[in-house]
């Protein structure tokens, strides 16, 4: 885990800059602490610096994930920005757009939102403008299949008297979990299982 450098934080910035414009600043400086930005295996982290301090003390290879992730550098040095970074945009997000409850479904699966579909929109807002998109009840949404709403879950598996207790990790979202596919190993010690969420839960 390091700095970025100073064109990664240029090309990073430049993407955000798209939908919370000059409000990037807010991200660094909050009331309740210093924040940074840091790479790690391609991803971007966010986190404060009391955490960084405490990932100082595992090895690079042994830390998998530390803070948010709001996005990865591809290989040809673009930054995409991963859905876990979108409750930090919404707010300071400058550009929005709110769709009307009928095609917020419709959305939620993956489908383009038509012009009769929208239920207004941010002033001024120009062509190919980063926006974050809204229901009406002002919750902001995101759609599955364009950033690959696919959790997946570790199951660990303990052999006591030749019986296998499975402990399950669940991701619960308003106290529901949806679980649609399921992928079982049990010669496996560790295996992984499946997990979509339902989009409508948001």
């Amino acid at each position: 885990m390091r700095p970025l450098t100073e064109e990664e934080t240029k090309t990073m910035f430049e993407k955000l800059s798209k939908y919370i414009g000059e409000n990037i600043k807010l991200l660094v400086d909050r009331p309740d602490g210093v924040y940074c930005f840091r790479l790690h295996h391609d991803r971007v982290y966010y986190m404060s610096e009391k955490i960084l301090k405490l990932a100082t003390n595992f090895s690079r290879d042994k830390l998998m994930s530390v803070g948010t992730c709001f996005g990865k550098f591809t290989k040809t040095k673009k930054f995409r920005l991963h859905i876990t970074a979108l409750d930090f945009l919404a707010p300071y997000a400058k550009f929005k757009v709110w769709v009307k409850p009928g095609t917020e479904q419709s959305f939620l699966y993956g489908n383009h939102v038509l012009k009769s579909g929208l239920g207004r929109i941010t002033e001024n807002t120009m062509q190919y403008q980063g926006v974050v998109v809204y229901s009406m009840a002002d919750v902001p949404l995101v759609s599955p299949l364009k950033v690959a709403l696919l959790v997946t879950l570790l199951w660990a598996v303990f052999t006591v008297q030749q019986r296998y207790i499975f402990l399950l990790v669940t991701l619960m979202l308003e106290n529901k979990a949806h679980i649609m596919q399921m992928f079982c190993f049990p010669q496996c010690r560790v295996f992984t299982i499946g997990y979509w969420i339902d989009p409508l839960m948001y």
